[in-house]
């Protein structure tokens, strides 16, 4: 099981689970697998199973092929996934075999009630293998080196019209539009993108959400990146001006890190957005790797932020969090009339975190 979410669909509140296989290798960290939708009663109110046609490395089981990285309710009732095809290409131009192979990176706007698909956007369409920091290992020669050169971390409707795509292995943020699937426009952690160039405090790598930005610059396996426990990881908060343009130079207002509390991590985690208290927003940001969540308060004015409170779920590199949430969560589990018994699904894991298939087990709790 992966990637418990609390989320809205059509007026009610759900928990989310992803269950499937997780492929981790040198290259790539991708899962084939279906959604859980449980009410709040803990049944499931839909599963979504799609089976979408593309091509995995030999051996691999799909019979759904939701990927764990984005499973994202939208607000018009539909489902937001990302899908990851093996594909054979020519990779010579960026230095890798003439036969090589790659993951083409594919989002999926499901259908909730069949797991059809009703839109896809494929990225070798709309994104060049030039624009990949990630380095080829010993040149995608083969279906076990394929080469995960975009690696679409997250997923979210941009109003109506849009969505904004974070790249893990391009550095970048993207909107796309959902009619054409034409990028709209691009922010780059490096260069800018289709904004000015970027300051020193703005720039970030492999992790990204858009106006919120997880700085995980301790990240030393791609290209440019640091020397671990160099870069702090922090919380920072990014404003672009729309239209975009060369002239806007964009710059992080506020920077999230409590100092005597340094930290490095250098995979997973998240930086979002609560809800507005008392004239102040406060931000709420997990660690990935290390087991640590953290809260912050910000008033209106450059850096105006002041540290909350911080929780440990762990020993580091033992228990991780992909994504976090802080929310309120109403549960009530269904009785049995005929045995006084409540059915509680447990969301385990039940073998080991690589190359694992992951599921979820269900408890009877009754009353003497």
């Amino acid at each position: 099981m992966g990637k418990a979410r609390y989320q809205a669909l059509n007026g009610s509140d759900y928990l989310t689970y992803w269950n499937g296989y997780v492929l981790e290798a040198q290259n790539a960290s991708i899962g084939y697998g279906n959604l859980t939708i449980l009410d709040q009663h803990y049944e499931p109110a839909a599963v979504v199973c799609s089976s979408l046609g593309i091509n995995v490395q030999p051996g691999i089981p799909h019979a759904c092929d939701v990927d764990y990285n984005e499973q994202y309710l939208t607000p018009w009732g539909t489902l937001l996934v990302t899908v990851y095809n093996l594909t054979q290409m020519d990779l010579s131009s960026v230095d890798g075999s003439a036969e090589g192979y790659l993951l083409d990176a594919q989002i999926h706007e499901i259908d909730i009630a069949t797991s059809e698909s009703l839109w896809k956007w494929n990225s070798l369409d709309h994104i060049p293998l030039i624009a990949s920091q990630l380095p080829l290992t010993d040149m995608a020669a083969n279906e076990s080196l394929a080469w995960d050169y975009v690696h679409v971390n997250s997923v979210s409707p941009y109003g109506t019209d849009k969505l904004l795509v974070s790249g893990r292995h391009t550095w970048d943020v993207v909107a796309i539009d959902r009619s054409s699937g034409d990028i709209v426009w691009n922010y780059n952690g490096i260069y800018g993108g289709d904004f000015g160039a970027v300051s020193e405090e703005a720039t970030f790598a492999n992790y990204f959400i858009i106006f919120s930005n997880f700085g995980n610059h301790d990240y030393a396996g791609a290209t440019g990146g640091n020397a671990q426990n160099t870069a702090l990881t922090v919380g920072r908060e990014v404003y672009l001006k729309l239209p975009a343009s060369k002239s806007y130079h964009p710059l992080p207002p506020n920077t999230y890190n409590e100092s005597s509390l340094s930290l490095f991590s250098n995979s997973w985690g998240s930086f979002d957005y609560l809800p507005n208290q008392q004239n102040a927003t406060s931000h709420f940001m997990s660690y990935g790797q290390l087991p640590i969540l953290r809260e912050w308060q910000s008033r209106p004015g450059l850096n105006q932020t002041a540290f909350k409170w911080q929780a440990t779920l762990g020993a580091d590199n033992d228990v991780a969090t992909y994504r976090a949430q802080k929310a309120s969560w109403y549960g009530e589990p269904a009785m049995d009339l005929g045995t006084g018994c409540y059915m509680m699904q447990s969301l385990i894991d039940f073998s080991s975190r690589m190359n694992a298939t992951y599921g979820v087990n269900s408890t009877r709790v009754c009353s003497l």
